[in-house]
């Protein structure tokens, strides 16, 4: 399956290094801080940004590993049609990014 992650920190990382060790491919990883995208996306093998207008819109899955906080503000600004999106977010329940993708 081919991702992208929305996210840089901890959840992001855990996530990223398991589904590639299970076959999946990290088409990339986008993040607030640049910096700390380029850098997960590195040992991914993938590449980085911070701008959400850059997302590849070929992947299978995305993956938001975001704080509660920041899904609103997904939720606001990114538009990904009939893609498949979750998120990781315990507290944020699943319609909060129902603007995201029309599924």
């Amino acid at each position: 399956m081919d991702i992208v992650i929305i996210g840089a920190g901890n959840v992001a990382h855990c996530f990223g290094h398991l589904l590639k060790l299970h076959g999946h491919q990290i088409l990339q990883v986008i993040s607030r801080k640049k910096e700390s995208a380029v850098e997960l996306a590195e040992s991914l093998h993938s590449s980085g940004t911070n701008d959400l207008l850059d997302i590849n819109m070929e992947a299978d899955l995305y993956l938001m590993a975001v704080s509660d906080a920041a899904i609103p503000e997904l939720n606001d600004e990114l538009r990904l049609g009939k893609r498949f999106v979750v998120h990781t977010a315990g507290a944020v329940p699943l319609d909060a990014i129902k603007k995201t993708s029309l599924n």
